[in-house]
């Protein structure tokens, strides 16, 4: 990225926690998938899933962002296609308190949203979490997350409800 990405005083770039991650899949959905829609099936050709995003019924490759629908916030291949890093360390539920997540102990597994190519339409849902170990290479990328500077987070809790959806952190909806 070298320099490219420069954010805006109060803001940095991070790994999306958990609860951010999903915040943005969703995209104000309850249901499996961001379209507003559920599996029509957990294993094999699931037609809600396969206009969102890549899966073993459909491909055996990874495949270039961008081909499928976005969400209604304009977030790109958030099912399927590649298993996405979260910054936080797994346990058996998440916590989506940033300052929790500081001071979090590292663990032996980093969790990762969103399922890959090679996996059945259950591991591709909005909710479907996994875990990896952080030097395990292959069908795992990244999304990054603009979120409030540590000093920021702070001024921004002392305001109230009003900042909570800004203390989720804000996400990058264009796709590059």
């Amino acid at each position: 990225m070298n320099g490219m990405l420069k954010p805006s005083e109060g803001l940095r770039f991070d790994l999306p926690t958990e609860a951010q991650w999903e915040y943005a899949c969703r995209a104000g959905t309850t249901t499996a998938l961001n379209n507003g829609r559920d599996l029509t099936v957990s294993y094999g050709r699931c037609a809600n899933l396969s206009e969102l995003g890549w899966y073993d019924a459909l491909t055996s490759c990874l495949n270039a962002v961008g081909r499928k629908k976005p969400n209604v916030w304009g977030l790109y291949d958030m099912h399927g296609n590649i298993w996405e890093w979260c910054r936080d360390w797994y346990e058996g539920d998440y916590a989506s308190d940033p300052e929790f997540l500081d001071g979090q102990e590292k663990r032996e597994y980093r969790v990762a949203r969103g399922g890959c190519f090679r996996n059945d339409p259950d591991k591709c849902r909005s909710a479907s979490r996994d875990c990896f170990d952080p030097a395990e290479r292959g069908d795992i990328g990244f999304r990054l997350a603009l979120v409030p500077a540590k000093r920021q987070l702070r001024r921004l809790r002392k305001c109230g409800p009003a900042a909570a959806a800004f203390d989720r952190g804000t996400v990058s909806r264009r796709r590059e």
